[in-house]
């Protein structure tokens, strides 16, 4: 049962544990983002993460490739 104190979450808004480093490059984390494009990672001696949409295209592979190296 629902209840106000319990709301039940909208489906079609993401949770942030859907895509956690995305949530967090583009949240809390924002001022350590290095970004091409749509392409998010941490700083490469801090952890080899990098964060995409959910459904990446052919420019955000192309974007992840040069920020890769």
């Amino acid at each position: 049962m629902q209840s106000a104190a319990d709301p039940v979450a909208d489906p079609g808004t993401p949770h942030p544990l859907d895509n956690p480093a995305l949530s967090s490059l583009t949240g809390p984390h924002s001022h350590f983002a290095e970004r091409r494009g749509r392409i998010l990672r941490y700083p490469v001696d801090v952890t080899p993460w990098t964060a995409h949409s959910d459904v990446p295209d052919a420019q955000d592979w192309a974007d992840l490739a040069a920020l890769a190296g």
